[in-house]
């Protein structure tokens, strides 16, 4: 083709390199960067939640299992960005406010997810509706957890949009994003980020020739 490099995430360079049969190379890796879940500014209590049920699901090895169910035998490097400020507990049924009492009231917390970008995000290829991949399992967890926590049902939907409406910040139709953001200066003064659930580097794919 027209492309001799592709630059990327490499976990998703290497997904390509694998289906692929004409040669395609890893070049290179480079400039490691955190992912994170999005939620919009001053929903502290959803971005609380969030945090709690990742901070558990890493505690209990649940994100080593998830992990290896996509990544493989990979070894598990990731950045603890926790502070002072990051929730070690969840916000009280009984006082909940905004979206995260909208999720509770509902029994359903939708993520908000562009799902062509695997191996974090696709349409299972059985049935092109299913979200399946790193992501999908991670929000899926996220969702037992907190439904556990209230004692509750929570279930959780993956809603399709496109990177450029996610990047608008506006959650329309969804209450957090989950589709391998980076988490950036830039992007953290128009939404709020969870601790980081991935932690990544950049790739170069070369083409063959």
């Amino acid at each position: 083709g027209d492309v001799d490099f592709v630059l990327g995430d490499l976990p998703t360079l290497k997904f390509y390199q694998a289906a692929d049969s004409d040669g395609l190379s890893i070049a290179g890796s480079f400039s490691e960067e955190d992912f994170g879940i999005a939620v919009a500014p001053g929903e502290s209590d959803l971005l609380a939640a969030i945090n709690v049920a990742l901070g558990e699901i890493i505690a209990s090895g649940e994100y080593d299992t998830i992990f290896a169910a996509t990544f493989g035998d990979e070894i598990v490097v990731l950045t603890d960005d926790t502070d002072a400020d990051t929730a070690t507990a969840y916000p009280d049924a009984a006082n909940a406010s905004g979206a995260l009492a909208a999720v509770l009231d509902a029994g359903n917390l939708n993520f908000g997810t562009d799902p062509f970008y695997p191996p974090f995000e696709s349409y299972d290829a059985d049935d092109n509706t299913t979200v399946v991949g790193f992501d999908a399992d991670i929000g899926n967890a996220i969702g037992a957890k907190i439904a556990a926590a209230y004692n509750q049902n929570v279930s959780v939907t993956f809603v399709e949009k496109s990177w450029d409406e996610i990047l608008t910040f506006q959650y329309d139709g969804y209450d957090a994003t989950l589709s391998a953001m980076t988490k950036t200066a830039q992007r953290a003064e128009n939404t709020d980020f969870s601790r980081a659930y991935y932690s990544s580097k950049q790739g170069i794919l070369a083409s063959a020739d």
